[in-house]
């Protein structure tokens, strides 16, 4: 059976679990502010499977595709994504 609730109280608040949903909310709501261009967002900081699957196709190693999810997560690009443009 799926328990409805806890018997015991929780001594302290669910800071992570709540910042998580809270962040997650906040990329949502500036997908749908940025229309068409949240698709630059989600190639510069998204995970996408084919490209590991089929680097040659994207033109990268297989090599050269694991190390850059390694930096793309360290690097911004903020000439690609201009907020507030229309």
């Amino acid at each position: 059976m799926i328990p409805l609730k806890h018997t015991v109280p929780p001594r302290i608040r669910p800071i992570v679990t709540r910042s998580l949903v809270a962040t997650n909310f906040a990329v949502f709501i500036l997908q749908i502010y940025l229309g068409p261009r949240a698709e630059t967002l989600i190639n510069i900081f998204g995970f996408i499977p084919s490209r590991l699957l089929h680097p040659a196709s994207y033109g990268y190693s297989l090599y050269e595709v694991v190390v850059s999810y390694a930096r793309r997560a360290a690097q911004t690009r903020p000439e690609r994504i201009r907020f507030g443009d229309t």
